[in-house]
């Protein structure tokens, strides 16, 4: 099987359900790809998601310091 990892806008995230859930049934199969989140979702209604999957997510560094590592 190749490897892969995803890489969400804005993760964890009501907009992202369906992602959540794809995620769940691979962790369910045995499959824990890295999870990485372009933003934190401050702000948003927690919601009753699997903590060990929430607790995997990467969250890339804020704009100026992503932009200051690239440079």
């Amino acid at each position: 099987m190749s490897r892969f990892a995803y890489l969400f806008e804005r993760f964890p995230s009501f907009g992202q359900t369906f992602c959540y859930r794809e995620v769940t049934e691979l962790d369910r199969q045995g499959t824990a790809p890295p999870i990485f989140s372009i933003r934190n979702p401050k702000g948003e209604r927690p919601q009753d998601w699997d903590a060990r999957i929430v607790k995997r997510v990467h969250y890339l560094p804020e704009e100026k310091e992503l932009l200051d590592d690239v440079r």
